[in-house]
C-alpha cells in the first residue's frame, strides 16, 4: 500500500501552492529576517545569518533533489546512469539484488556528496536528471 499512498502524498503535495520542502525553506528564511532584527548592526551576526541562508538553501536544493530521485523510478535510472558516482562502478550478476536493496543509501549518499552551494552547476544538476 506505501506505494499508493506515496502517489496519493504527491497529489496532494502536487494541488498546494507549495510543497513541503519549500514551507521549511520559507519557514528557516522567515526565522533567519526575525533573528536580524536582535542586533541589525552587528557583522558578526550578520554573516553567521548569511551562512544561515546559505545552508537553508542547500538543504532545500538537497532535499528536493533526494525526493525526486528516491521516488520517480524513471528520474532514479536517468541519476544513477548520469551520476560520476555510479557510472564506473562494476559488479556481478550474482550481486544485482544485494545492490538493488542498497541502491536508495546509495543514491542519498551520492547526492549527500554534492555541494549545491555552486550556483552555476546547480541547474546542470537538476537537468541531468
Amino acid at each position: 500500500h506505501s506505494g499508493w499512498t506515496q502517489a496519493f502524498d504527491d497529489l496532494v503535495e502536487y494541488n498546494q501552492d507549495f510543497t513541503k520542502f519549500y514551507e521549511i525553506f520559507n519557514t528557516s528564511l522567515l526565522d533567519i529576517k526575525a533573528l536580524t532584527t536582535l542586533s541589525p548592526e552587528n557583522p558578526i551576526l550578520a554573516r553567521l545569518l548569511y551562512a544561515a541562508v546559505i545552508t537553508a538553501m542547500e538543504t532545500y536544493l538537497s532535499d528536493t533533489l533526494k525526493k525526486q530521485v528516491i521516488n520517480r523510478e524513471a528520474i532514479k535510472r536517468k541519476f544513477v546512469r548520469n551520476h560520476d558516482g555510479f557510472k564506473d562502478k562494476k559488479f556481478t550478476t550474482s550481486a544485482i539484488f544485494e545492490k538493488l536493496a542498497t541502491l536508495n543509501e546509495d543514491i542519498i549518499s551520492e547526492i549527500d556528496k554534492i555541494s549545491f552551494h555552486n550556483l552555476d552547476r546547480t541547474p546542470g544538476l537538476y537537468k541531468s536528471v
